[in-house]
């Protein structure tokens, strides 16, 4: 067994950390469902990605959505479900990964009685100023 590295006080940054648990993040609700946002930009030195794990809770599916910049990687931890991204839609099992490239609507789908559990990882780090609601988007088209 490998021994826990302790870091020196030389390489935190402002009281940003290197190693998170997800009991000790608070979640909140996101388009996708309840979403822990373990490491980001916010929270430790990382630059360039985001670790994140969303929860779809049974019955229940994401708000479709997209991002202009980002891409993604979804990875199922827990449960079994489906993601839409754009037209296709894929069957999600233990230990599946997907890629979700950016611009193609997409959101998750559980259709099961248990919690459908996914680590997300998103390059440029995940921004609400690049998360655009497809419905939203219809709306304001139907309006105009």
């Amino acid at each position: 067994m490998l021994p826990e590295i302790r870091l020196g006080t030389s390489m935190k940054q402002k009281n940003k950390r290197y190693k998170l648990n997800k009991e000790n993040v608070r979640p909140f609700e996101g388009m996708c469902g309840t979403v822990w946002e373990l490491i980001n930009p916010r929270n430790t030195p990382v630059k360039n990605v985001n670790l994140t794990i969303v929860v779809v809770n049974p019955k229940k599916e994401a708000e479709e959505h997209y991002h202009k910049m980002t891409e993604e990687l979804y990875y199922v931890i827990k449960g079994k479900g489906y993601v839409k991204i754009g037209q296709d839609t894929y069957t999600l099992k233990e230990g599946d990964a997907i890629y979700i490239p950016p611009g193609k609507p997409h959101k998750l789908i559980n259709k099961s009685d248990l919690p459908l559990e996914v680590l997300v990882v998103n390059s440029p780090p995940y921004s609400p100023d690049d998360t655009f609601s497809v419905e939203k988007i219809l709306a304001m088209k139907d309006e105009s």
